[in-house]
């Protein structure tokens, strides 16, 4: 049943292949280990800034999740590592915020998650592991647009924002694309999955302890306490957050999810991160360097 929300309608559920990626990294489950000190600022504990704006955080409803969590590591191996569960939050104070992309829950193969939506760490890779085939078309596209790589004019599927888009570009330097999206989070793109955590090869085995209040009332706090932010939205699952957005002070995105199996109905030539540093300018905030 479509689901409707704060600022807006009715969003359609559930998309073929949102989750699919996590089968295609495959490396020793002794490289989670090495994950904790990468891109974390400050162990499991929640940055005070989030915890004292975020009503689910502040009333301290999300200690019920915490708990679950907690219970799910006792039975077996659950990722990302506790101490990146709130990574995205560490990376990109609230302050910070500028863009926000939505992920649906973190990587389900052992070396992958480490708090970021869509983004694996160097070290993976570096392993022998392929790139997850979602984020690799997320490269597709940065490359295919102003600055990127093809140089690709810019594309607007809502008239008028093609031509600033064009101008705007990306800021991107072909050729430099890592999986580990810390550099973008540094640059204020909060990087949220909307379920932090999972069990070890069982997608989605975590979508019903709770997250979801918390994702949603940071999504929402971001709305109402940021400056003209940008929410880039894909995949049916992500559209339906576009309800806790205010359209009036912000710019939102959608698009097809860049899963194989929707990349092609929407998500390539959608021109979103050229039209993300357009709006940025617009409003006088630099651009993301993508």
């Amino acid at each position: 049943m479509p689901r409707a929300g704060r600022y807006g309608g009715a969003r359609p559920t559930g998309e073929r292949g949102e989750r699919g990626d996590s089968g295609d990294v495959a490396v020793s489950s002794a490289g989670d280990a090495g994950l904790a000190g990468q891109g974390v600022v400050a162990g499991s504990a929640i940055p005070e800034d989030w915890l004292a704006a975020v009503p689910f955080l502040r009333q301290g409803r999300h200690r019920a999740v915490l708990e679950a969590v907690a219970a799910r590591r006792e039975q077996g191996t659950v990722y990302p590592p506790e101490s990146l569960v709130f990574n995205a939050l560490h990376l990109t104070p609230l302050a910070a915020v500028r863009v926000v992309i939505v992920g649906q829950d973190p990587y389900h193969g052992p070396g992958q998650a480490h708090g970021l939506a869509f983004s694996v760490p160097e070290a993976t890779l570096a392993a022998g592991a392929r790139m997850p085939p979602s984020l690799r078309n997320i490269f597709k596209e940065i490359d295919a647009q102003p600055g990127g790589e093809n140089g690709r004019g810019g594309h607007s599927d809502h008239g008028g924002h093609a031509d600033m888009a064009g101008r705007a570009g990306t800021n991107h330097v072909p050729g430099a694309h890592s999986p580990d999206l810390t550099r973008w989070a540094v640059q204020g793109v909060l990087l949220l999955n909307t379920t932090l955590t999972v069990d070890a090869g069982r997608p989605a085995s975590h979508a019903r302890l709770g997250w979801d209040e918390l994702t949603d009332d940071i999504i929402r706090t971001v709305s109402e306490r940021c400056a003209s932010a940008v929410f880039m939205l894909w995949g049916a699952h992500a559209h339906q957050k576009a309800a806790l957005v205010d359209p009036a002070r912000h710019l939102v995105l959608e698009a097809a999810h860049p899963s194989p199996f929707s990349a092609h109905r929407g998500f390539f030539g959608c021109g979103h991160f050229a039209r993300a540093n357009a709006w940025l300018a617009q409003h006088g905030a630099g651009g993301i360097v993508w």
